[in-house]
């Protein structure tokens, strides 16, 4: 699945151009730091789901303790409880989150990103949401390191020809390039790719408030009671040659 992942920064994008260029997925900068909202941000997850293009969340931290961290995710989760959300909402912790901190005079230990990710991703599980959290090869070596099963990891990874590829074992989505060109979008654009169906998976947990989809023998059982094709109380069990054969009668008398 080819994605895109998209800020302020962007501009105004065009949604109608994006899906139909191919994009199957797209994850928004929901905001940054304590509460501080991406301009674009409610247009862009407005727009992605008129269209139909599954959306993820990403709130560019700059925390230097766990409380902060944990303000971070309630902000995303204040920006995803009013929209659709079928991708993760993901941490987003990078080198000007350092800079910021050392500014601040506190600078950040590897414990302490690691609470950091914990607050934030615990918050957002907490509340019903689907975590992740974005790296690249630096940070994970230098504060990720043995994190990855926990947390989703959506890594930063551009490759030398600026083409996808199979996502690196380990990983649930891949950005392979930062100058990526998409009709609708004025602006070179992130580029993403990965071979997980998040909003199958998410739905398979029951989380982001979407609906679990039910099974095809789950809705061929609402089929037959709902048409009169059986009145069998318990449709799990064995049936009989007879009221199998009673099924196929009513079903074939209704054709009629």
């Amino acid at each position: 699945m080819k994605g895109i992942d998209v800020s302020k920064h962007n501009g105004d994008i065009t949604w109608n151009d994006v899906k139909n260029d191919g994009i199957e997925f797209a994850i928004i900068r929901g905001g940054y730091g304590q509460g501080i909202y991406d301009q674009k941000a409610e247009y862009n997850l407005k727009e992605c789901n008129r269209v139909g293009i599954p959306c993820g969340l990403y709130w560019f931290s700059y925390a230097y303790n766990e409380t902060m961290a944990r303000r971070e995710a309630e902000y995303a989760l204040s920006l995803a409880r009013k929209h659709k959300i079928e991708l993760p909402i993901y941490w987003d912790f990078e080198y000007d989150s350092e800079t910021y901190a050392k500014a601040q005079k506190n600078p950040v230990s590897k414990d302490t990103v690691i609470k950091m990710l914990f607050a934030f991703c615990e918050t957002i599980e907490k509340n019903g949401y689907y975590a992740g959290n974005y790296t690249n090869r630096d940070f994970e070596s230098r504060y990720f390191k043995d994190q990855n099963k926990r947390f989703d990891t959506w890594l930063a990874l551009w490759t030398s020809d600026n083409l996808p590829s199979t996502v690196p074992n380990g990983y649930g989505i891949h950005q392979y390039w930062s100058k990526g060109s998409v009709n609708g979008i004025s602006t070179n654009v992130d580029v993403d790719v990965t071979y997980i169906d998040y909003p199958k998976r998410i739905r398979s947990y029951g989380r982001n408030n979407l609906a679990k989809e039910k099974t095809e023998i789950e809705l061929a059982v609402e089929w037959a009671k709902k048409n009169g094709i059986s009145d069998s109380a318990d449709m799990e069990k064995s049936i009989t040659i007879e009221q199998l054969l009673l099924i196929l009668y009513r079903l074939f008398k209704a054709k009629e």
